[in-house]
């Protein structure tokens, strides 16, 4: 079930940082949502990752 809830919260930020669009070169906001987005994309993913390792050594 944790792995299907960080899976499902990957997911949210990936397509938050593929959908959000900057106004133009001067729009930081929208570079740094882009920036923290992957940023959490990456974090949920490697959460998910360690959790199905532990699971898996845990129940051998």
């Amino acid at each position: 079930m944790p792995v299907a809830l960080l899976t499902l919260v990957t997911g949210f930020f990936c397509r938050a940082a593929l959908v959000t669009r900057p106004s133009g070169p001067w729009d930081d906001d929208a570079y740094a949502a882009i920036v923290l987005s992957c940023l959490l994309t990456l974090l949920a993913a490697a959460a998910a990752v360690g959790v199905r390792l532990l699971g898996r050594r845990v129940l051998g």
